[in-house]
């Protein structure tokens, strides 16, 4: 079993979904969404479950200096509603 963390930004409303899940040794979870990865992963199990699975989509790496950990904190405590303040220790936790 693997731990995946996900961070899902929908752009047509000012919502972003933070999820952290169990999946199987072949991602099979993780290969149903949508997913950005930075190019350091490139040639790792998950990148090349992502490749195994979706044949006909091309795979584009991000520069890994537009993933930031300080910076993602940040904006989770900026944009986290009162409801679910917990989240703030959960990410800051990980």
């Amino acid at each position: 079993m693997k731990e995946v963390g996900l961070a899902i930004m929908d752009l047509r409303r000012p919502e972003l979904l933070l999820t952290q899940f169990t999946d199987s040794k072949s991602y099979s979870f993780t290969t149903s969404k949508l997913v950005l990865l930075p190019n350091t992963a490139i040639g790792s199990e998950l990148y090349e479950a992502i490749k195994e699975n979706f044949k006909d989509t091309d795979v584009i790496d991000v520069n890994r200096k537009y993933f930031s950990e300080s910076y993602g904190a940040q904006t989770v405590s900026r944009l986290v509603v009162p409801e679910n303040s917990s989240i703030e220790h959960s990410v800051s936790s990980k």
